[in-house]
């Protein structure tokens, strides 16, 4: 599998752990920089302090 020139700092946000670690995997081995978040609470605080080229969101999450 051929790796992206770009690299992106990514955020992925769900409350399944299985989905996290899926697309985290598959975002580094791409190259990318992947962050996570379990809740949204959690997302908001993230989302604050850094600055993601991508958001990769649950919107069926218990706190949305």
């Amino acid at each position: 599998m051929k790796k992206h020139e770009e690299r992106y700092d990514i955020l992925v946000v769900d409350d399944e752990s299985v989905i996290i670690d899926s697309v985290v995997k598959v975002g580094e081995y791409e190259g990318h920089t992947v962050d996570s978040a379990g809740t949204a609470g959690a997302a908001l605080v993230k989302l604050g302090s850094n600055r993601y080229r991508i958001v990769i969101c649950d919107v069926m999450m218990p706190e949305m």
